[in-house]
């Protein structure tokens, strides 16, 4: 630690009057203090100009992940940076001295906050001024100071009288202060700026997160204006999904909760006379329960039971001589979870009617959870002796293959959580002959594979079957 650096909160009361008064010019010093850079200013309106951007922007639309994180980022830059240089300046103009350097004719003493760094004039190797740029320099060893100058007539005069000085100086007044307890500490004034940047990151991180919530707040609520006036149940559904977390969740529960009493009563006015009664109040019964479920989900579980018979294919083949495929080209087995989600599918838009947009979630579940509404399908396919005609189109030639069909046996149970109000019908197809399928271009196979091609004829067939038993048509 350096002896001739000495920290001015620990000298005695006198020296410290001594140090202030140092600071005035006089015939017998030169002073030259530092006024803070432009730049402190600069830094100090950019700061504020960014929060009042930032600010501002929070009644703009709803911010993205990415949109916050620069944001933040240049929040930590900006403001940090203005407090820094506003500690700056109050602590230039506001501290008991000021920075900067003091020569008089026993020494040059630097003030740089609570540091005093002081040298005789004699340990001074040299001196000079150099006007082209306002800067004295002196070397002490192998280091030069720069010392910027605002008046250069000061300048001037002090290099004129500096040998003088330096020939006839004594011993500087503050060389019996070199005890350990007087000494400067690096290590603790930097412990204080590491403090109070660190500080000053906390507020900047602050500022950017309250701006944050205020963007979700304005955002919230203009949401909630848009979707409290909505007419389907999809438009608060909106909302939640925006604003999972958001200041109007029971407004929008309640709004959900109304829309779908009114879809029940829409639907309860407007059932064909051909409906089923049963059907007609188990879903009623469920659409009261959708009111008083916030996740309004219902699970399908759809099974297949394959009764298919080989023989049958056999003795169509025996009867017309044709080559016809098997099961498995109609009705693959690895083409399960395409019925799967076909079946699902066509549940959620069979009871539109009654639930409207998105006021009930259909899920796909083998294992239902006890106690929450079930939409229960078993599907059991059988062997019947008729067969389609399938034309593919590829290379510029024409194939014709032919595929077995089968009956289809649907049980259909619709089933709320009260299991005593449970539905139960049972739907079998009657595809007794071939379907026409038309010419199928290789390049669109998928979109007709015999699978998607007879499993949806069958599939939109049992919904018309449903929508009659549920009073949606004749």
């Amino acid at each position: 630690m350096p002896d001739n650096v000495l920290a001015f909160s620990k000298l005695p009361s006198e020296l410290q009057a001594r140090l202030i008064e140092l600071q005035t010019p006089s015939p017998d010093r030169f002073v030259f203090l530092k006024t803070p850079s432009i730049l402190n200013y600069l830094a100090i309106a950019a700061g504020i100009g960014w929060v009042a951007y930032m600010f501002t922007a929070t009644a703009d639309y709803l911010w993205e992940n990415w949109m916050i994180g620069v944001f933040t980022a240049v929040t930590l830059i900006l403001v940090t940076l203005a407090l820094w240089s506003l500690s700056t300046i109050v602590r230039a103009f506001s501290g008991k001295t000021r920075d900067g350097w003091v020569f008089t004719r026993d020494e040059c003493v630097s003030y740089r906050g609570d540091r005093i760094g002081f040298r005789s004039l004699k340990e001074l190797e040299s001196f000079q001024f150099l006007e082209h740029i306002n800067t004295i320099e002196i070397w002490i060893g192998d280091v030069v100071e720069k010392i910027k100058v605002r008046d250069a007539s000061e300048a001037v005069k002090l290099d004129s009288v500096f040998l003088d000085w330096q020939n006839s100086s004594g011993e500087p007044f503050l060389t019996p202060c070199r005890k350990t307890e007087m000494l400067f500490n690096p290590l603790a004034i930097r412990t204080v700026y590491v403090g109070l940047l660190f500080g000053f990151l906390l507020l900047a991180a602050a500022l950017s997160y309250s701006a944050t919530r205020l963007n979700r707040s304005y955002d919230d609520d203009q949401s909630w204006k848009r979707s409290e006036n909505g007419e389907t149940v999809a438009d608060v559904v909106a909302y939640k999904t925006r604003h999972p977390n958001g200041n109007h969740l029971a407004d929008a529960d309640r709004k959900i909760g109304e829309l779908i009493v009114r879809a029940k009563e829409d639907y309860t006015k407007n059932i064909k006379a051909s409906a089923n009664q049963a059907a007609v109040a188990s879903l009623s019964r469920l659409l009261d329960e959708m009111n008083s479920n916030p996740d309004r989900k219902v699970y399908v579980k759809f099974t297949e039971v394959r009764e298919l018979d080989d023989a049958v294919v056999k003795k169509m083949k025996s009867n017309t001589g044709l080559s016809i495929s098997s099961y498995d080209f109609t009705i693959p087995t690895t083409a399960l979870q395409y019925r799967r989600e076909k079946i699902l599918n066509d549940v959620s838009v069979l009871f539109l009617p009654a639930t409207r947009s998105a006021s009930v979630n259909f899920e796909l579940a083998d294992d239902p959870p006890p106690g929450t509404p079930v939409v229960e399908i078993r599907s059991v396919m059988k062997s019947i002796e008729f067969f389609y005609r399938y034309d593919w189109w590829s290379g510029g030639s024409s194939t014709t293959y032919y595929n077995p069909g089968a009956k289809f046996e649907f049980d259909f149970e619709l089933r709320p959580s009260d299991t005593s109000k449970a539905f139960k019908t049972q739907y079998v197809s009657q595809f007794t002959r071939g379907l026409n399928t038309g010419l199928i271009d290789q390049r669109d196979a998928a979109n007709y594979s015999f699978d998607k091609l007879f499993f949806s004829s069958v599939s939109e067939d049992f919904a018309k079957f449903l929508q009659r038993e549920f009073g949606f048509i004749e």
